[in-house]
């Protein structure tokens, strides 16, 4: 058996680099390659920023085995052999099935979540799984310590380790989604830029000129309602997109009310969504990652006091945060009421107590939508409220609640009913004689794009298009044009229930306006290619790199424009770090 080690150690790298490299290839293929001379070079270059993991698990497991290597170096070169394998094809798991390499950030918020997915998405014993490889791996960790190895086994292992050394030398950085094709060493690497803080002297002297306009406006009362639709976009409807016809529900009341098509989400998370809709904040985090209270979700965010919660408290609305998650899931329920909420209500609730549940402990949607009509029958006609929704069913791994099957296309479908259940009860209970109802999308689903998205879109925006309706119960049947984003929502409700109506080059008005008025731009923080934040005006799209006094606009001269954008981020994440000191 010793004898034939080096050859078995050395098939089973070939097959590991062989379908490590199948897969890779297989998790990109949502991109659209504009020719075959750049997918050949993605090719090689996926292979060439590999290489370097692939050389060091060779020669850690070929140094474990020599006769000159102490005992217990043996075991900690083969550990950390084990260790590198496992967290590469993690790390394939995450680009194939989520879009991002990963991230060890991610790593920490998910990991009580993690086992309950897998064993979901593949219907698997999770704890069976880790003692058989357990098993596996302390096999090969305490297996003979070493080897008298022939002179051609010398060469064979030598030769292997010093070509992928010398294939790694022929790695770039030039494509504009290199992030695609770096390894996920090299990937948190370049992503820790974002955690650079600002010196002393940048932020001193940071300033903007947001070039506000307001005008007066007469306030409205109505009660208010939005609703969140977890992992909603607009390709999955045939109204908002023409990809997919999964929401025929939403697609009507869509088309008898107000809707935008040209709607973008402001992140790649639902924190992301509540952020930018109820505090009018742009979701960019500051480089400081650690709270006092524990959670790198909605950090710098805590205690917004020009929140649009607090502006509704002062307007005498009751407000009420109600989703059938987890509360305690990323400090939802502290920020929820950090930020104003006088109610508010998640998985725990008595209502929910024999209900079957899901991800993150919630049970299906429609006992969510059916608990906040309850909550709405309660309501006294006298007093305005504002009720936010945020619902669970749609996340992934997208189980059908009505029959348990794993299914995009029919999880998607049953929310779509729910929310066309929803929107008959309101209309039965004459809601929209003084209400107002918003339905969105907080994010694109973590999966890989289609390519439909991609040839209509481009890449850059695809995963940021999500549904809008506005309902005034179908008095006002209109497409608006232009390009909003999230933070408008709480612009436009806030102008609403105001008299002053304002504006500005990043913040637009759907509601208060004569005729609307969209932002100049749009933002978007970037899921698959970390700390960077794109910014989208017109036709243009402007990629900036996060990197303390350094951030700046990947692949762009230096202009006016330019300095602009840099310094609304700077400024952004200056004043979140601020915030971060309280909390």
């Amino acid at each position: 058996m010793t004898r034939f080690l080096p050859y078995i150690l050395i098939f089973l790298f070939i097959e590991i680099l062989f379908f490590s490299f199948y897969f890779r290839m297989e998790s990109i293929s949502f991109l659209i390659i504009p020719d075959e001379e750049t997918r050949n070079q993605i090719m090689m270059q996926i292979i060439a920023h590999d290489a370097i993991i692939y050389a060091y698990i060779l020669m850690f497991i070929y140094l474990s085995y020599l006769n000159l290597m102490p005992k217990f170096i043996s075991y900690i070169l083969r550990i950390m052999s084990i260790i590198t394998i496992f967290i590469y094809f993690i790390d394939i798991y995450t680009i194939k099935h989520f879009v991002t390499h990963i991230n060890i950030n991610d790593v920490k918020k998910y990991f009580v979540y993690a086992p309950k997915y897998i064993g979901q998405q593949y219907d698997i014993n999770i704890f069976h799984i880790l003692i058989l490889l357990t098993v596996i791996i302390l096999i090969f960790i305490f297996i003979k310590k070493n080897l008298k190895l022939l002179v051609k086994y010398h060469i064979l292992f030598t030769v292997s380790i010093i070509t992928l050394f010398m294939i790694n030398s022929f790695s770039k950085d030039t494509y504009v989604h290199a992030w695609v094709y770096k390894n996920f060493i090299e990937y948190n690497i370049d992503i820790q830029k974002q955690s650079k803080n600002y010196s002393d002297e940048f932020v001193r002297n940071i300033s903007i000129d947001e070039k506000i306009i307001c005008e007066d406006n007469l306030a409205q009362k109505r009660n208010i309602i939005i609703l969140m639709v977890e992992s909603l976009a607009s390709y999955q409807s045939n109204y908002f997109s023409g990809i997919r016809n999964w929401t025929p529900s939403l697609d009507k009341i869509a088309k008898s009310n107000t809707a935008i098509k040209e709607f973008n989400s402001n992140g790649f998370i639902t924190e992301d969504a509540e952020i930018s809709i109820l505090t009018g904040l742009l979701p960019i985090y500051s480089p400081k990652l650690k709270t006092k209270i524990g959670s790198t979700a909605f950090q710098g965010f805590f205690g917004i006091k020009d929140s649009l919660v607090n502006h509704l408290n002062n307007k005498k609305y009751i407000t009420e945060f109600i989703t059938s998650s987890d509360l305690t899931f990323s400090n939802t329920g502290l920020w929820a009421k950090s930020i104003g909420f006088k109610y508010i209500e998640g998985s725990d609730h008595p209502y929910y107590k024999d209900k079957k549940r899901y991800h993150f402990e919630a049970p299906a949607d429609e006992f969510l939508f059916k608990r906040v009509q309850n909550r709405i029958s309660i309501k006294k006609e006298d007093i305005p409220y504002f009720i936010f929704i945020k619902t669970v069913s749609s996340h992934i791994p997208f189980i059908n609640p009505e029959n348990g099957n794993y299914s995009e296309e029919e999880t998607i479908r049953y929310v779509d009913k729910q929310i066309g259940l929803f929107y008959q009860y309101l209309e039965k209970r004459d809601f929209f004689r003084d209400g107002l109802l918003i339905i969105v999308g907080d994010h694109h689903p973590i999966i890989p794009l289609k390519q439909e998205q991609l040839l209509k879109y481009g890449i850059n925006k695809a995963g940021t298009k999500v549904p809008f309706v506005i309902s005034l119960g179908g008095s006002n049947n209109e497409e608006i044009n232009g390009s909003y984003h999230q933070i408008d929502i709480y612009n436009s409700l806030k102008n609403f229930t105001s008299d002053k109506k304002c504006t500005s080059l990043w913040k637009g008005d759907f509601l208060s306006y004569s005729s609307e008025k969209a932002p100049k731009y749009t933002v978007y923080r970037r899921g698959d290619q970390r700390g960077v934040v794109s910014v989208f005006s017109e036709n243009k799209t402007y990629n900036v790199q996060l990197n303390g006094d350094n951030t700046k606009v990947k692949n762009e001269p230096d202009s006016e424009l330019i300095r602009t954008i840099v310094n609304k981020i700077n400024y952004e994440r200056i004043k979140r770090q601020e915030n971060t000191v309280n909390y």
